[in-house]
Formats: C-alpha cells, sequence, structure tokens
C-alpha cells in the first residue's frame, strides 16, 4: 500500500511542474499583446436583470474594465462610461421587449473614468447612482451604460452593458395583497359577486367560473356556475340577486339564489342598448352607463318576489348625470360612495356619488394604473389584475 501511494504522489508531482510549464510558456508566447483586449465584465450577462426599489432613498449598481489576454497591463489604461438612453429603442426592436427609458435625470455617473493599473487586468469599481423615487411600479426599464477606451483595443460587442431595472415597492411596503395567479394574460369579463370572484373565461366556452376567498384571504378556483355567456357584455352582479348583461339591444338578467342555483331570467330594458358599452352597478340602487360621452343613470325597481329588477320609468328613467367628460375611459366602476374612471394613461379619477345620485366633482387620484388589465370593486376593497394575470386586493383613499 505504501508503495503505491509514493507512486500516486511522484505522478502527481510531475503533473503539476508540467502544468507550470506549460503556464510559463502561454505567458511568453510571442506578441501574447494583440490578444489582450479590454471589455465591460457586466455585458456578458445582458441583460442584467435587477430590483429598484421606489423610494426616496438613492441606490447603486456597478461597473468596471477587465483586459482580457494573457498579460496583465503594461501601463495604466483608462475607461469611461457612459450612459446612452438612446439604445433603449433599438434593444426593444431588436430584441422584442418593451423596457421603458428611465426619466431623465434618474441616473448618474459622477466618477465616469475607471482605471486598469499598471500590471493588473481588473479596473477598480464604479458606482452608477439610480433614483428611483420618479419610477412607476412593477414597471421595468432598461438602463444602457457604454464603455469607451482609446488606450487599447476593446472587445468586439463587450463595451455595452443592458441593465433590466423592475420598479418594486420597498420591502414591507406593498400595499397589495396577491390573492391569486391565473397563470397568464386574462380576457373575458370578471367581477365580483359578494366576496366572490366570477370570471367569464373566453379561452373555456365563455364559461362562468366562480373563484372563492378561502379563509387566508387569497382565492380558489371553485367551479363553473354559468355556461355559454360568449354574447353577454358588459356583465356584473347587481346584489341581491341578479346577474345583469347587455345582449344586443336589450338589457337583460338572470336570478341567481342559493348555492348558484338560476332563477328565472328577463328582460330589464328592451331597447336602446346597443351603443351602450360600458354599464355597471351602484349598490343595489341604479345601473350608470356611458351614452357617447354622458354620464346616465338607471334607476333600479327591486321586485323581490320574482328576484328580478326593472328600471323605473318616467323622470328616474335614463337620467343624464353628466353630459360630457365620461367617454374612453378605460376602467369605470363605484367603490362605495364614488365612481372610479382610469383612462388608458392610467390616471385614475374618482367623484363623489351620493345615496341621492348627486354626483360630485371629477378629480384625480393617482398615477400607474395602466399596469392592470382588470379592475372592479370587491366588498369595500379593489382588485387589480397585471398583464401576467396576477391578481391583487387593495385599498385605494378616494
Amino acid at each position: 500500500m505504501k508503495h503505491l501511494y509514493k507512486i500516486a504522489l511522484a505522478f502527481l508531482l510531475v503533473s503539476l511542474h508540467a502544468c507550470s510549464d506549460d503556464i510559463r510558456i502561454m505567458l511568453d508566447i510571442p506578441d501574447a499583446d494583440i490578444y489582450s483586449q479590454v471589455y465591460m465584465p457586466q455585458s456578458n450577462d445582458n441583460p442584467n436583470s435587477m430590483a429598484v426599489y421606489v423610494c426616496d432613498s438613492l441606490q447603486y449598481l456597478h461597473v468596471n474594465a477587465f483586459l482580457g489576454g494573457v498579460k496583465a497591463a503594461k501601463s495604466d489604461i483608462k475607461a469611461e462610461f457612459r450612459i446612452r438612453p438612446d439604445l433603449v429603442d433599438q434593444y426593444n426592436e431588436e430584441n422584442g421587449t418593451k423596457f421603458l427609458k428611465l426619466p431623465e435625470g434618474a441616473c448618474t455617473i459622477e466618477q465616469a473614468v475607471a482605471v486598469i493599473k499598471a500590471g493588473e487586468n481588473c479596473s477598480d469599481i464604479l458606482d452608477v447612482t439610480i433614483d428611483a423615487s420618479g419610477l412607476t411600479i412593477t414597471r421595468n426599464y432598461l438602463l444602457p451604460v457604454e464603455m469607451t477606451c482609446t488606450d487599447e483595443k476593446m472587445a468586439e460587442g463587450k463595451n455595452i452593458a443592458y441593465f433590466a431595472l423592475a420598479a418594486n415597492y420597498p420591502p414591507g411596503e406593498d400595499p397589495r395583497d396577491h390573492i391569486m395567479s391565473f397563470g397568464g394574460k386574462v380576457t373575458g369579463a370578471l367581477f365580483s359577486k359578494d366576496s366572490d370572484i366570477i370570471h367569464r373565461d373566453d379561452n373555456n366556452g365563455a364559461n362562468l367560473v366562480r373563484y372563492a376567498r378561502q379563509e387566508d384571504g387569497t382565492y380558489k378556483q371553485d367551479r363553473v356556475v354559468g355556461w355559454g355567456w360568449i354574447n353577454f357584455d358588459p356583465i356584473f352582479y347587481m346584489p341581491p340577486y341578479d346577474f345583469v348583461f347587455k345582449l344586443g339591444d336589450t338589457f337583460q338578467e338572470f336570478a341567481v339564489t342559493g348555492d348558484y342555483a338560476w332563477g328565472a331570467g328577463a328582460f330589464v330594458h328592451r331597447f336602446g342598448w346597443s351603443e351602450i358599452y360600458q354599464a355597471w352597478p351602484f349598490k343595489d340602487k341604479a345601473v350608470l352607463a356611458v351614452v357617447g360621452d354622458a354620464l346616465q343613470r338607471f334607476t333600479v325597481v327591486h321586485h323581490d318576489a320574482l328576484s328580478w329588477i326593472t328600471f323605473a320609468e318616467g323622470e328616474n328613467a335614463g337620467v343624464v348625470v353628466a353630459e360630457s367628460g365620461w367617454g374612453g375611459y378605460r376602467h369605470l366602476f363605484c367603490l362605495g360612495n364614488h365612481i372610479v374612471a382610469v383612462d388608458d394613461a392610467g390616471v385614475m379619477y374618482a367623484a363623489g356619488f351620493s345615496d341621492e345620485f348627486v354626483l360630485g366633482e371629477l378629480k384625480q387620484v393617482s398615477t400607474g394604473w395602466d399596469i392592470y388589465d382588470k379592475m372592479f370593486p370587491c366588498e369595500d376593497k379593489l382588485i387589480v389584475v397585471d398583464e401576467g394575470g396576477e391578481m391583487y386586493r387593495m385599498e385605494i383613499e378616494l
């Protein structure tokens, strides 16, 4: 055994000696300098993904220069770095992405020159400062950083690093509760019935699917509760009994009682709805609808014995609440005693609306809501769904 151990040790020493000679030979090859090129290590992982928090504190990412090849720098090599926002559009076009540019002034490099010192291969690290206070939550931004170097040859395609920055809430400050994932983009109507969430799944026969709230506040698919609702749009729940929907020129309903036991169907209003594409309930008191650019109110009459509703006639039929200013909103709904409107740019507005149907002034509430494909009230909270199918519950101040 000792004899075998000595043979193995001798072989290892010979191998190490051979490796040492190989390294010496590589370092001493003629014209080794022609293989030396300067590059940005951060360009190897394009894009470099990182989260930034939308807050007042400054945040940092780091860049540096590296001399590749078999020899260290003979003399100091200076590399200069700069921000290239003009490259974002080109990157999106070439890669099929939709990154946003950072707002002007959101990114700076105070010390823009790094030095690879003589005898070394790596420069010092530079800080790129990011002020993310003006970014929009959950949006993705692209930050291109370019390196130039006139002292040495640069590696082709390795002098620009792209940083993909995901704007997030600071840890512990996200006002949203993540309550479910649909697993992809959501199409079809989405609304609430009491604490349940109802989805008209247009990818599976336009059936109505119930999602039930669990004890921990999250949601889970329960079962199909209605079949073949493809042409019913808009559709919503009017408490305490009715699923109300537009079908062609008519406004109709189905009473739903007990554990989603469907009752009788009826016409709420027979004519005049072909040009109305947005309608939603105000508590159990009225249906609001946008007609052209005007906001109209249709007062609801409940017929409890029959579990269906009709619209009031005479002076309460199709009352114009506001003559203009209500056309073109992406989302419209009532939350408590407020009418909430969100435009295509993601600006949210709200106006008070009393139980006596008195409309207050429409005022801007906040921005950044265009990241959500779906938005609707559930009890006293707001439910939102982003383009990836992630569903959140949140409170908003109106």
